[in-house]
């Protein structure tokens, strides 16, 4: 089976389900087509070059090289077409949309870093402000944001087609991003706060603080789409800081992030644990996301708490457990 992903929407579609009649070129015939279209296009040979073929409209020769540079790999490359055209078109919806996607795909990419991702959002909120119709848009934003906000759980899928595989002896294939946190979760009409009683790890914080010499914190806010609802979800990134050497220690208590539900939040967790890998030490960037609800008209300026986690240091072996207080402002996001 051969499979066809359009991540860029080079399309421009707005609404799907759509029909396309691809040929055995690759050449797309029709967009949704007629009964009669259909029909036709069965009868043609698989040489035949007849037919209208749909034309893909590219504004400049910098969008098209940015589109070749996306399918080819080469991310910063891309980054570069596109931002230079944006410099000539800076309201063009298509184009923020597309830097949003490249910037998502370096995020995921080994070269990606924490900011990738925070840029991504703000260029498809931009790209939805310039046109609140695209369907495609708002969905790409809602994969990420708050459980409020979202018509349908996006890759909850995921898991029933692996079971579906294996059940049938044989191995599911491995995805190259896998689906986790706001990716997974469904809609809900209300954030689900548990009312088991949850204690602080460290209340009177007596824990040593760690300045970011070795680990560096990075948040992203993804809003909700439809602003009366006064909720978004925090992306929490955490990153052993490259110009330090340590590692995850793996075999000590979980990294714990503790969040403080003041002025008039709801928050979908107090306390969250990260599950730790096998091995005994690692590098990986780790994150964790929330929703974030307020009650009040105008939203809090900021949530406030902290992190525990334990790090090594690999010149000595030294392990340690540290604490970082997180104060995140909660301020709205846009792209000029």
């Amino acid at each position: 089976m051969t499979l066809l992903v359009d991540s860029l929407n080079a399309l421009d579609v707005k609404a799907v389900p759509i029909v396309l009649l691809v040929d055995s070129s690759g050449v797309i015939r029709r967009r949704n087509p007629s009964v009669k279209e259909v029909r036709d296009f069965l009868e043609m040979s698989p040489t035949s070059n007849e037919g209208e073929v749909e034309e893909t409209k590219v504004p400049g020769q910098e969008w098209l090289q940015g589109d070749r540079a996306v399918l080819t790999g080469r991310l910063n490359t891309a980054m570069r077409y596109y931002q230079r055209e944006l410099v000539q078109d800076a309201e063009n919806a298509r184009l923020h949309f597309r830097l949003g996607v490249v910037y998502r795909m370096k995020y995921d990419s080994p070269q990606g870093v924490s900011e990738d991702f925070g840029i991504a959002v703000r260029h498809w909120q931009r790209a939805l402000q310039l046109d609140p119709n695209q369907y495609i848009w708002r969905r790409r934003i809602q994969q990420y944001g708050p459980v409020l906000d979202k018509p349908y759980p996006f890759y909850h899928w995921v898991r029933e087609a692996r079971a579906a595989i294996r059940a049938r002896g044989e191995t599911p294939v491995r995805l190259f991003v896998e689906p986790q946190g706001a990716e997974l979760v469904g809609p809900r009409d209300e954030i689900r706060i548990s009312d088991e009683a949850v204690n602080q790890p460290d209340p009177e914080g007596r824990i040593h603080r760690d300045d970011g010499s070795a680990v560096k914190i990075h948040s992203t806010l993804v809003p909700s789409t439809d602003v009366k609802q006064r909720g978004m979800r925090l992306h929490l990134f955490f990153e052993l800081n490259a110009a330090q050497d340590y590692a995850w220690n793996n075999e000590a208590e979980p990294v714990r992030i503790w969040l403080d539900a003041q002025n008039d939040l709801e928050l979908s967790a107090k306390l969250i644990e990260f599950p730790l890998p096998s091995m005994a030490v690692s590098d990986e960037r780790r994150e964790v996301d929330v929703d974030i609800r307020w009650t009040k008209s105008e939203a809090p300026t900021s949530v406030t708490g902290y992190v525990l986690y334990n790090v090594c240091e690999k010149k000595d072996g030294q392990c340690l457990l540290r604490r970082q207080d997180l104060e995140i402002p909660l301020k709205s996001m846009s792209t000029k």
